[in-house]
C-alpha cells in the first residue's frame, strides 16, 4: 500500500515507529535471556552484563562478552530493519529504522543514567519509577529464561510492553522495593551449568558499580 508523505502521514507513522520498536526492544532484550535454537544466548546478557553487578571478569572475559552482546544487540536490530525494508514503502521504512536508531540510543543512555546517583533525570517521577522497575528486574531470583520488567522504560510507552506480555512487576512501597532488590545468589553456578538460572545483581538499590555503557554488554 502507497502512503503519500505529508505532514500528518509522517507524525502518525512515527508515533507508530516508535510504539513498535519499543515492542520490538522488549522483544530484543526477552530474547537475550533465552536459549534459542539450542544457542544459549542467555549466557551472553548474563556474563556481559548481569555478571557485572557482583564481579569485574578479566579483560579478555570482559572485552569478549562486551562485544558478544552488542553484535547480538546489533543483528537483531538488522533482522528488524530488513522486515521494515520489504514490509513498507521506502518513507515509511526509513522512518522506522531511524527511529530505531534514536530509541537505540536513548535505550542506551537511560540505562547508563540508571546507574548515576546524581543523574540530572532524578527530577522526573517517571525516570525514578523505570529506574525502580529495571533494577527489580535485575534483582530477579529466579528461572533467567522468565525474568520481569524487561522493557527499558521511558517517559512514553513507559513499561507497556510488560504489562501487555505479563512480565511486569509493580511495586507498591519502598518498603517492597528494598525487599526486592536485595543480593542474590552468583551466576557462576548458572553459567558452568550451561542452563538458565538465577543472575547476581547488587542490592544497592540502584547503584550498580558497573552499570551500562563501554563497561558492560547490550542491553540489561
Amino acid at each position: 500500500m502507497d502512503i503519500r508523505l505529508t505532514t500528518v502521514s509522517f507524525l502518525c507513522v512515527l508515533v507508530a515507529a516508535h510504539v513498535v520498536n519499543v515492542f520490538l526492544s522488549w522483544v530484543i532484550h526477552y530474547v537475550q535471556h533465552q536459549r534459542v535454537l539450542g544457542v544459549d544466548l542467555y549466557r551472553i546478557h548474563l556474563e556481559g552484563h548481569h555478571a557485572l553487578d557482583r564481579h569485574a571478569p578479566a579483560p579478555g572475559l570482559r572485552r569478549f562478552w562486551n562485544a558478544t552482546g552488542h553484535a547480538l544487540w546489533a543483528v537483531l536490530i538488522l533482522l528488524f530493519w530488513a522486515v521494515y525494508y520489504f514490509a513498507f514503502v521506502d518513507w515509511v521504512a526509513l522512518t522506522f529504522m531511524a527511529e530505531s536508531v534514536v530509541l537505540s540510543i536513548g535505550i542506551y543512555y537511560l540505562h547508563r543514567e540508571y546507574d548515576d546517583a546524581d543523574s540530572w533525570l532524578n527530577r522526573f517521577a517517571w525516570f525514578t519509577r523505570a529506574r525502580t522497575l529495571h533494577e527489580i528486574h535485575h534483582a530477579h531470583d529466579g528461572d533467567f529464561s522468565r525474568s520481569i520488567n524487561y522493557a527499558i522504560g521511558g517517559p512514553l510507552v513507559g513499561a507497556l510492553p510488560d504489562r501487555v506480555f505479563a512480565t511486569f512487576r509493580d511495586v507498591p512501597d519502598a518498603h517492597h522495593a528494598a525487599a526486592a532488590l536485595q543480593p542474590l545468589t552468583s551466576p557462576a553456578s548458572v553459567v558452568a551449568a550451561g542452563s538458565p538460572g538465577p543472575p547476581a545483581h547488587s542490592g544497592d538499590g540502584g547503584r550498580r558499580s558497573s552499570g551500562f555503557g563501554p563497561a558492560a554488554g547490550g542491553i540489561s
